[in-house]
Formats: C-alpha cells, structure tokens, sequence
C-alpha cells in the first residue's frame, strides 16, 4: 500500500528554468555592482553556467548541479581570469555560496506551480498521502518557493541530495537516506 509520495521540486512542482534564470540574472547584477567584477569575466560566467540573456540553455549547469557545485563553476573561471589580468578577485566561494542564497529566496523571485500541481497536491492531501521532497536545493529555498505558492503541503520528510553522481552506490545511498527519513517521520 502506497503511503506517501516523494516529489522532486524544480520542474515537477515548480517551473524552473524561468525561476533560474531570473534568480541568475541577479546574481550576475550583484556580482557587477558589488564586486565589480569586469564585463569580460561576467561573460565568461554566463557561459559557463549555460545563462543567456533571454533563457537558459539547454546544456546549462543549473538544472544539474547544487549551489556549491555551481559556486565552484563561477570561481574557476574567476581565479584564472584574476591570474591573467592581475585583477583582485574580491570573492570567495562561501561568499558566491551566501550571495546565490541571498538572491534565491528574495521576495521578487517568481517561483511559479507548474500546472495542475496545486490541485494534484490538494487531493493527494484529502487522501491522506505523506508528502515529501527531494532535492539538490537547502531546506530554506525550498520550503520559500512552496510557500511563494500557497502549497498545502506538508514536508514530512525532505532529503537533500547534494552528490550529483549518478551512480548505483548513490542511488541506494539515497534510497536509504529517504527510507530512514520516511521511517522518522512515521510514513
């Protein structure tokens, strides 16, 4: 018997590419105007991370990669641009870590229900099911954009699956973890 449903967030709950692109858009605008970071640098961060102006691309870093992973993808190109230019690199990758937080969970971020979702969760509730999340994101971004949408959600259990690899070993590595999670909270 089917207790609970597990769902991930980006682009199964929430619509994701606009949400990413805008919250990048900022990033990208913060990193300008608060570490004066040089528009040749800023390019070669967009490309880096798949940011066009208009979308995402379809190869681009965000849909597959944590924040830490996407903080390592813009200090790389930051530090061999800070070698080659004798430039000052003002920023760690904690402060790219607290800075993507910043802009994901501002008021003017346009997280977005993909459609039906709010039915489908509203009738999933009226039959009781447990309802849960698994995602690369922390708990707070993720708790902000389903309360953005007025989910009547609640997050019995939320797994935090920040190791992208795709391998046997951490798939049941994070069966186990979700189980265990289910398990405390009495699914």
């Amino acid at each position: 018997m089917i207790k609970g449903i597990l769902f991930d967030k980006d682009g199964t709950l929430l619509e994701f590419q606009s949400t990413m692109h805008h919250i990048y858009t900022n990033v990208f605008t913060h990193l300008k105007d608060r570490y004066s970071v040089p528009e040749l640098l800023l390019q070669q961060l967009k490309d880096a991370l798949g940011h066009l102006p208009d979308r995402l691309r379809a190869d681009s870093l965000l849909p597959i990669s944590t924040n830490p992973q996407i903080a390592e993808a813009l200090l790389e190109p930051s530090e061999k641009y800070a070698a080659e230019h004798q430039w000052q690199q003002p920023f760690s990758k904690i402060d790219l870590l607290e800075l993507i937080e910043e802009l994901s969970l501002s008021k003017n971020v346009p997280y977005t229900a993909l459609s039906d979702v709010p039915e489908t969760l509203k009738y999933l509730k009226t039959k009781h099911y447990k309802l849960g999340i698994a995602t690369a994101d922390t708990r707070t971004a993720t708790v902000a954009g389903l309360k953005k949408q007025k989910f009547i959600i609640i997050l019995y259990t939320w797994v935090q699956v920040m190791n992208q690899n795709r391998s046997r070993k951490h798939f049941w590595q994070t069966c186990s973890a979700i189980s265990a999670a289910l398990v405390r909270a009495n699914c």
